[in-house]
């Protein structure tokens, strides 16, 4: 079964914005970690945007765990 989860904010660019300021200033948080995977189409087949309200898809939780 997939996993969804929702993210509040506006814009995939401000998501990413907001991710590599946060990940510049220390440790990683999840989220944090789940954005950047989600903004390279190189880890598509593991997760994945789905629909318009900021909910994603793990196509492949234990490739996204590794």
């Amino acid at each position: 079964m997939p996993t969804y989860t929702k993210i509040r904010t506006k814009s995939l660019d401000q998501r990413v914005a907001a991710s590599h300021i946060l990940v510049s200033s220390g440790q990683t948080q999840l989220w944090q970690f789940l954005l950047e995977l989600l903004a390279d189409k190189r880890y598509d087949d593991v997760i994945t945007w789905e629909g318009t309200q900021g909910e994603f898809k793990l196509v492949d939780p234990d490739e996204v765990a590794r």
